[in-house]
């Protein structure tokens, strides 16, 4: 799956006010801090769209103990900044990782992305929501991209979907307003042995208040083209309001970073930029929760403090790796194509 996809939930922030509009008074900035935690899918509801409705998904459960983070930093140091034209915020995944965007008063875009395995620059960026932006309104786009192994291209709706109160586990938020947005598209990745194409559509759904710049909860749902959209479904909640049975974020944490993101022959990469005082408890679960893989990194098996394994058993799909040590865990996404 798409690895700019991993990142459309924070692309919209929401500005409260007698219409809903979202407007470019609450673009995200160098320092913020997007903190979410997957809940678990099992039985859940899609919700129904509309003005003045109540979504009650106060009985939501915690698939991890640990929320995973997105930093926003400034674009000034960014590998290969220069080949993104009019790049404005960068979202840092650790090491050398950073996906581009463009945000400006009238319009939210994504340019590509830059990591150790290279840099890749949309030439049909992504435009998420023309602004002003509220319940009721409308925008479409293409995109498309091509690279030495990828090929990709596609079209995004967005609309304003739905007004109302939204109940999470320990609080409910009034004046909350829904923002669903839909790709569909067509991928092709070729190596020097083989070429595989799919066709999918994507519908991630976002829930937003004035309480809070990013999402309160966001439902992710996908599939092959021809498909029902249940193939991967995901949901996830804002874990800076700390829900019961959710920990807070932990700086003392082990960093990590995973490459290649999405994985094509299911070898992984971890990069650890500090290297681990003890060997860490590297964990593997799929999108329901289950846990799929369990290895311990020994220290004398991580050179450059890259620790590698091979995720052969993986369907495609998304999946969550959690790192421990002592001083905590974190948990960061990882897709199998």
């Amino acid at each position: 799956m798409k690895r700019f996809l991993s990142f459309v939930l924070v692309s919209f922030c929401i500005t409260v006010k007698a219409q809903y509009t979202i407007t470019s008074a609450s673009n995200p900035v160098a320092g913020d801090v997007q903190s979410m935690i997957y809940m678990s899918s099992a039985s859940f509801s899609m919700p129904v769209w509309g003005q003045n409705k109540f979504w009650n998904y106060s009985n939501l459960t915690t698939s991890f103990s640990s929320p995973y983070t997105n930093t926003f930093v400034s674009t000034s140091g960014v590998p290969n900044i220069s080949t993104f034209n009019g790049a404005t915020n960068a979202v840092w995944y650790g090491g050398n990782s950073y996906d581009i965007w463009k945000y400006t008063s009238s319009e939210r875009t994504f340019l590509g992305w830059t990591n150790i395995s290279g840099t890749t620059t949309f030439s049909n960026p992504v435009t998420y929501l023309t602004l002003p932006f509220k319940y009721g309104s409308g925008h479409s786009d293409t995109y498309g991209y091509s690279n030495s192994t990828t090929k990709e291209s596609g079209n995004i709706q967005s609309i304003g979907a739905g007004t109302g109160t939204l109940a999470l586990p320990g609080y409910t938020l009034n004046n909350t307003v829904v923002v669903e947005v839909t790709f569909s598209g067509a991928y092709t990745y070729s190596s020097a042995s083989s070429t595989s194409s799919y066709s999918y559509t994507v519908k991630e759904t976002s829930f937003y208040s004035a309480a809070s710049k990013f999402p309160l909860m966001t439902i992710s749902i996908s599939g092959e083209t021809g498909q029902p959209l249940s193939n991967d479904t995901s949901v996830s909640v804002n874990s800076l309001f700390a829900p019961v049975g959710i920990t807070e974020y932990n700086p003392h944490a082990l960093d990590f970073n995973i490459y290649p993101n999405p994985s094509k022959d299911k070898q992984v990469n971890i990069f650890f930029p500090e290297a681990p005082a003890e060997n860490p408890l590297i964990e593997i679960y799929d999108i329901s929760g289950r846990k799929v893989k369990k290895i311990l990194a020994t220290k004398e098996f991580m050179p450059d403090q890259i620790f590698t394994f091979s995720f052969g058993e993986a369907l495609p799909g998304i999946y969550f790796i959690r790192v421990e040590t002592s001083t905590g865990d974190k948990v960061k996404k990882l897709v199998v194509e």
